[in-house]
């Protein structure tokens, strides 16, 4: 770990704090080892390396705390930060009784747990292609609003089905899906989305729909596991089920280590192979991870007008060329409620993952805060040879 490096280097990038205010009192050492009494330009040898080491003993200091860091998990309720350069630790930080051991739910950075199951899936001729309609892997959706939308359109979150995501809502879909997850009902989250009226074609609106990468997630379940231990993952991870011994929640709800996600995450900007082979297909994940050119007619497969991310096959994505971000140019990340993010710079060759447990699920400002963060620990790291 390059802890000390990486604070300075956040601090340079200006997400530190103010230095503390109060200076520190120098205390004397007995011994003249640091030379004292004795200008700094004129130390004998053996007095120079242990005056440099300890130069808060030798003289009067302000100390300067890697505040942007801890100030920013602070008041995000940051329960773990990992920050990776070409593979290796920059950082590593736990908080809120969290430690290496701990796993920590996904919520809807496991869509794109989900997404790369998928071609995974394509990869291995499990599904024959993403332009399938998803009633030829889960007949029972026939007769439902989702008869005719294939595995694509589901990715992009461009049904046409009519589906309400409001968190605040306790009427509104993914409460209903919440309720059958409490309430442990085998094929409950089927019965809810197979019950959802049309809103429009499909593939022509964009609307964010949990549900929605369950119903991927059963058409791909064969797919499931193929790609954790391969790749090598330190710990076994879990995924929560719709039901006792019932099928895994799709939507979301992997739990994994710190570093397990940020493997993950290295399987990802590695090119997506495991064991030295290929688990998803050629230009798969430059596929998935920003939106085509044919998204959804709404633009960018955005959350509203001014979003400034756009969406992949269950990916969030930084605008790339003129339109890009400071220091996120071409980059892509998972999301979840509550502040979860593993977020990607292929051009920087960084991971960083974000653990949290923000008082509310979804929160604009917040989102932003956590984009200017990237962008600084993106800055910082760039030229640094871990």
């Amino acid at each position: 770990m390059i802890r000390s490096r990486t604070a300075l280097l956040i601090a340079a990038a200006g997400l530190a704090g103010c230095a503390d205010s109060a200076p520190k009192a120098a205390t004397a050492s007995a011994s003249d080892s640091l030379g004292l009494a004795d200008n700094i330009l004129f130390l004998r040898p053996e007095q120079q390396v242990p005056r440099y080491r300890h130069m808060d003993q030798a003289s009067p200091v302000r100390v300067v705390a890697p505040a942007g860091v801890d100030s920013f998990m602070v008041r995000n309720h940051v329960a773990g930060l990992l920050i990776l350069k070409d593979g290796k630790i920059l950082e590593e930080r736990y908080r809120l009784g969290n430690d290496e051991s701990t796993k920590w739910i996904s919520f809807s950075v496991g869509k794109s747990f989900v997404s790369t199951l998928v071609g995974a899936a394509v990869q291995d001729g499990s599904i024959a292609s993403i332009e399938d309609p998803l009633t030829k892997y889960l007949p029972a959706l026939k007769g439902s609003a989702y008869e005719g939308v294939s595995i694509r359109q589901a990715m992009q979150m461009a049904s046409g089905v009519k589906y309400n995501e409001d968190y605040r809502d306790r009427g509104a879909d993914i409460a209903k899906i919440t309720h059958c997850l409490n309430d442990r009902v085998p094929g409950c989250i089927l019965d809810v989305m197979k019950a959802l009226p049309i809103a429009g074609r499909a593939g022509t609106l964009y609307n964010y729909n949990t549900g929605e990468t369950h119903l991927v997630g059963l058409a791909v379940q064969a797919a499931t596991g193929k790609i954790w231990k391969p790749f090598g993952m330190e710990s076994d991870g879990s995924w929560l089920l719709e039901s006792d011994g019932g099928q895994e929640f799709g939507g979301g709800s992997i739990n994994a280590t710190l570093r397990d996600y940020g493997r993950f995450g290295q399987f990802i900007l590695g090119g997506g192979n495991a064991a030295g082979q290929p688990v998803l297909p050629a230009g798969w994940i430059a596929e998935a991870s920003h939106p085509r050119d044919d998204s959804p007619a709404n633009g960018y497969g955005k959350l509203y007008p001014d979003y400034p991310l756009g969406y992949g096959y269950f990916w969030w994505s930084y605008p790339k060329g003129p339109a890009a971000l400071p220091n996120h140019d071409g980059a892509f990340e998972g999301e979840g409620i509550f502040g979860q993010i593993l977020y990607l710079n292929p051009a920087e060759r960084v991971v960083v993952v974000i653990w949290s447990a923000w008082p509310e699920p979804d929160v604009g400002p917040r989102w932003a805060e956590y984009r200017a963060f990237l962008g600084g620990v993106v800055g910082a790291a760039h030229g640094v040879t871990p």
